[in-house]
């Protein structure tokens, strides 16, 4: 729960409890063996419901610390779990989290197999569901350079989640929306997404979706060549994520930030931030965005 406020867990007793997020992933780094162990034991005594639960808890761990590989393996044994139990909304999360760890690894047949199989699995009236699901489908097609068919289902998503009545996730379907246009070079209407996208993370708290869409406000500023601009946000965004404790992003963010001062030909501190980019890149297995940015600073 400290992990995913906004996204709670059914409740456990007895239940761990942390005053920050940067204390559980300290906790979930020491863990984390232990935890994968659990969940191997409890498929193989067909404990399905702690199996599924076991690889949701560790979702946000995994996508933080771009551990991959781990969450492939946590989920392929959720899914099984939750077909034992024939309950169509976890199989289908299941199906989400294995075809986007499918793209990160550029398995684009699998990919698509698994998130089309989602979709497939949701009732035509359950929104939200349907707007995570071609949320998912988005990110996929981003990926694959597909800016256009992603915004059209960054686009469906944020009608769903709106039909909901989710305003955390309508948030971040705003920033996301935000993303894609400013991916095609609309920077105007990108920017109109993410600042509507910022008022509403700010009214209600949400750090992780502030860093996100702070992310991308500082892209559209740099494309504007407004770099000064573009710093503040990313140095803003590099605050929040480094207070969530994630690494993920915040190797992303370096990378972005770096590009800008490269752009403002100040190439000493441009390789610097590539360079701690880069080291998170490789500890997390992220091959392409390793391979890419040591090309650049080859370069």
């Amino acid at each position: 729960m400290t992990l995913e406020p906004h996204r709670p867990l059914p409740e456990l007793e007895p239940c761990e409890r942390f005053p920050d997020a940067a204390s559980a992933m300290r906790w979930f780094d020491n863990e984390h063996e232990s935890l994968l162990a659990v969940q191997r034991v409890a498929a193989e005594r067909g404990w399905h419901e702690t199996t599924w639960l076991l690889a949701r808890t560790m979702n946000y761990y995994h996508r933080r610390r771009g551990r991959t590989a781990d969450e492939l393996t946590v989920w392929h044994l959720g899914l099984s779990a939750a077909e034992q139990l024939g309950d169509k909304k976890k199989q289908a999360a299941a199906h989400t989290c294995i075809g986007l760890n499918h793209v990160e690894q550029s398995r684009t047949a699998l990919a698509r197999e698994h998130l089309g199989r989602c979709l497939e699995l949701h009732d035509e009236d359950d929104f939200e569901a349907r707007a995570g699901a071609h949320r998912a489908i988005a990110w996929a097609l981003e990926f694959q350079g597909d800016f256009a068919g992603a915004l059209t289902h960054a686009l469906d998503a944020l009608e769903g989640f709106r039909k909901a009545g989710l305003e955390m996730r309508e948030a971040e379907a705003l920033n996301e929306v935000g993303w894609r246009y400013a991916c095609l070079g609309r920077y105007a209407e990108a920017a109109a997404y993410c600042e509507e996208s910022m008022a509403l993370n700010r009214r209600l708290g949400h750090a992780e979706g502030e860093a996100a869409t702070l992310d991308s406000l500082a892209h559209i500023a740099h494309h504007d060549g407004r770099h000064a601009d573009a710093i503040a946000h990313y140095h803003e965004s590099l605050k929040r994520y480094r207070e969530l404790d994630n690494s993920y992003e915040e190797a992303s963010v370096l990378h972005h930030l770096g590009d800008v001062h490269a752009a403002m030909n100040q190439h000493t501190e441009a390789r610097e931030l590539w360079d701690r980019a880069l080291t998170l890149y490789q500890a997390q297995g992220r091959k392409n965005d390793a391979t890419s940015l040591a090309e650049q600073l080859g370069r």
